[in-house]
């Protein structure tokens, strides 16, 4: 796709918000487009991460074209309670800015959850395994704040965050932690330090 066709084709996504609402027709739809784009997402696994589903991406004609989704999981090597944040955008967008527009609204989103959360077991942030290594050219960067694309006009509105360097996964990813404003550590499971 030339690079002013592809501009065009992601100003005119529109994400929406789909976080604890997904019903039976939203959970179809993303399957469907899983199935489409060859995700690889065993049946039983996707009707389960359809629930997990964040914001919703679609295109001009109202086409679902990515989802992001978050797990709560306690995260054994931090000792924390962090959502577990997965991106998908369709191959045919991948070399665009989607799948980072899906990071920031999903962590806007959540962020502002965790702001007003009274449970002391909410998730402090997300976790991520990066496995696309070209999502970003400073990715030797041990906080990753993503300033190529922050400096973008249509960014301007991006929340502010880094991505901070956390370890590779067994399998070689370069895993992030994206803690949320303000984040307190939990550690589950040890006792707390009086003041």
């Amino acid at each position: 796709m030339p690079a002013s066709t592809e501009h065009r084709a992601l100003t005119a996504i529109h994400i929406e918000n789909w976080w604890q609402q997904v019903g039976d027709e939203r959970s179809v739809e993303l399957q469907a487009m899983w199935q489409r784009a060859r995700a690889g997402i065993p049946p039983e696994q996707a009707v389960t991460r359809a629930q997990e589903a964040v914001c919703a991406a679609r295109d001009a004609d109202g086409k679902l074209v990515g989802i992001s989704t978050a797990q709560p999981r306690l995260v054994p090597f931090l000792g924390e309670n962090m959502f577990y944040f997965r991106a998908f955008v369709v191959p045919e967008l991948r070399r665009g800015t989607l799948g980072p527009r899906l990071a920031f609204a999903s962590r806007q989103l959540l962020n502002a959850e965790y702001q007003q959360s009274t449970d002391p077991a909410y998730p402090i942030g997300l976790f991520l395994e990066i496995e696309n290594a070209g999502l970003s050219r400073d990715n030797e960067r041990a906080v990753w704040d993503r300033p190529a694309l922050k400096s973008r006009p249509e960014h301007t509105s991006w929340p502010h965050g880094a991505l901070v360097y956390a370890g590779r996964s067994p399998r070689g990813l370069d895993r992030r932690i994206w803690y949320f404003d303000d984040a307190r550590l939990q550690r589950p499971g040890l006792p707390r330090q009086n003041a």
